[in-house]
């Protein structure tokens, strides 16, 4: 009806479904073709004489049928870009861990990579010379630094749970990493979860390592994998650390449904925050002193250092809000959820 078909002498049933859409797309083309055109000194033809002479709802007229074109991916009117196969000895496969590997940092100034696994470490893997294909994976697997979570003392503090763990236990059932993978936790297995080391992060200068254990713990390691300090007051797993621009803050989230800004110099920590409901599952800084934190419980919270609420709470995912990202060029917080969609605020 919107294409008002049925006040013209046109066969219906000749047009394709979709064909407004259509028409509306060659409008445009026709618009900016017009546009060149008139800006061309040359007068250069640059539509061919069937383009030239097609009417709007013609050129919605199904004449031949074209076979139907492979994509990668879903076809639902998104583009997908083709699958890249490159050949092994382009690959550097480095293989140190003996458990699942659940992220990945480049260093932000040496040619250094940081990995965390459920081994129980992170690896500092120095990749220099990796763009030579003679150089063999066993020589940067030979100078990666080993960093040991979950050691004596520490660990037999974080294994033995308290009663707060086992009631998270009994109403969670779940816990879920920082790149979104759900791990089903039972009691009784909570000594072997608590190795899983799931998220890291660099300083701007490339000096430090922070990284998040499941047995509650944040810690701060040199790039040359020397442990510096361990910040502990969490309730169980983190979920994700963030450093800020300035590199004196690192901001954690965790299970116990709480965030944390250390002061990364001293090792203590400043400020915990409880505005949340249920786990929170990810952080962003805005400022150097104002972050954004996200949560199964479908909300996401803008807070600042010293306020004791929310400057700002954002609600309009109807799931949990997985990840969020703040993006310090455009000054917008971009996230996503099990809602199956994304925000851009």
């Amino acid at each position: 009806l919107e294409s008002n078909l049925v006040d013209s002498d046109i066969d219906c049933t000749e047009v394709a479904s979709g064909a407004l859409v259509m028409m509306v797309q060659r409008g445009l083309f026709y618009a900016e073709a017009e546009f060149r055109a008139m800006a061309n000194p040359d007068n250069t033809p640059m539509l061919d004489e069937k383009t030239d002479t097609l009417g709007l709802i013609e050129a919605g007229i199904v004449t031949d049928v074209a076979a139907p074109r492979a994509v990668s991916g879903d076809s639902n009117g998104v583009r997908h870009t083709d699958v890249l196969e490159f050949p092994e000895d382009k690959v550097r496969f480095l293989k140190c861990h003996s458990s699942e590997v659940f992220i990945c940092a480049w260093n932000p100034v040496e040619d250094l990579m940081a990995s965390g696994s459920g081994d129980s470490t992170a690896r500092i893997w120095n990749l220099a010379g990796s763009e030579n294909p003679a150089t063999p994976s066993r020589e940067f697997e030979a100078r990666t630094k080993v960093l040991k979570h979950c050691t004596s003392g520490e660990s037999e503090k974080a294994q033995q749970p308290s009663n707060k763990f086992v009631l998270w236990h009994s109403a969670e059932l779940r816990a879920r990493s920082s790149i979104g993978k759900r791990r089903k936790m039972r009691l009784g297995q909570f000594s072997i979860s608590i190795k899983d080391v799931t998220s890291l992060d660099w300083d701007a200068a490339g000096d430090l390592l922070a990284t998040g254990c499941y047995d509650g713990f944040a810690r701060i390691w040199t790039a040359e994998g020397r442990l510096r300090c361990t910040l502990g007051a969490h309730k169980g797993p983190i979920f994700a650390l963030k450093w800020n621009s300035k590199g004196d803050f690192i901001l954690s989230a965790g299970v116990d449904k709480s965030t944390i800004v250390w002061d990364a110099v001293k090792g203590q920590q400043v400020q915990q925050f409880h505005f949340h409901t249920a786990s929170a599952l990810d952080v962003d800084w805005i400022t150097n002193d104002t972050f954004a934190s996200c949560s199964t419980d479908k909300s996401i919270h803008v807070s600042r250092l010293g306020c004791d609420k929310p400057i700002r709470t954002y609600l309009g995912h109807r799931n949990e809000v997985n990840a969020i990202k703040y993006d310090q060029h455009s000054n917008r917080l971009a996230s996503c959820s099990d809602d199956m969609s994304l925000k851009v605020r």
